[in-house]
């Protein structure tokens, strides 16, 4: 096997193994994004709008006093 064919070889491999790990992570992904839905649902319910909402920015927010 000639230099060439040996580092076609291993970036096959390489290829083959980021390709597992980018499934392995897109398999954890949709886990969490599943368990932040849960938790999203949880706050809602327990009356925590402001932290379910995505674009509500903590500095909108008006002090207690006002």
């Amino acid at each position: 096997m000639n230099p060439l064919e040996k580092k076609i070889n291993k970036l096959e491999k390489h290829v083959v193994e980021q390709d597992a790990e980018m499934f392995r992570m897109s398999k954890q992904i949709d886990k969490m994004h599943k368990r932040l839905k849960q938790l999203e649902g949880r706050l809602k319910e327990a009356g925590v709008d402001a932290v379910v909402d995505p674009d509500r920015e903590p500095v909108d927010d008006k002090p207690p006093h006002y």
